[in-house]
């Protein structure tokens, strides 16, 4: 049996030991999301790896359109994690961030990227990376399901 143990200085450990989300991508790496940023277990040189310009802010999803495009939602932005270079771009809709409390993140069959947030509803980013469409509920209701109107 291993044991991994955290010390966030050292990029081949885990980054903490309170792991929020772990996710598997497509090229054999499982990521691991914690309270204090990120680390990728990179299965064919069996340790763990930080990115470039690892991010320490809470991270809740993660989520892959492609084996080239990952999105991750580090702290209240939304990046992409670019392989090549093995860092974080923040993605930019009208040179503004694209911001939320994110809780999940989904990619569907057209390549739109839609995020769920704690407060803020759903929000819609279109494949093209230009425009954001927010879906929110007028009102907050614990006894049932209301759509959105």
């Amino acid at each position: 049996m291993v044991t991994y143990e955290s010390a966030a200085k050292d990029p081949n450990t885990l980054s903490s030991k309170s792991i929020l989300k772990v996710f598997a991508d497509s090229h054999e790496r499982l990521w691991d999301i914690t309270t204090c940023g990120l680390r990728y277990y990179d299965y064919h040189k069996n340790r763990f790896l930080a990115i470039e310009n690892d991010i320490t802010a809470l991270s809740y999803c993660a989520v892959e359109e492609s084996p080239r495009q990952i999105y991750m939602c580090i702290g209240d932005m939304l990046h992409t994690y670019d392989w090549l270079t093995n860092r974080l771009k923040s993605i930019l809709i009208h040179k503004r961030e694209v911001r939320g409390r994110f809780t999940a993140l989904a990619v569907d069959h057209r390549g739109n990227v839609w995020a769920g947030t704690k407060t803020g509803g759903l929000i819609c980013m279109d494949h093209s990376h230009t425009s954001i469409t927010r879906y929110r509920a007028n009102r907050i209701c614990a006894t049932g399901w209301h759509p959105i109107r």
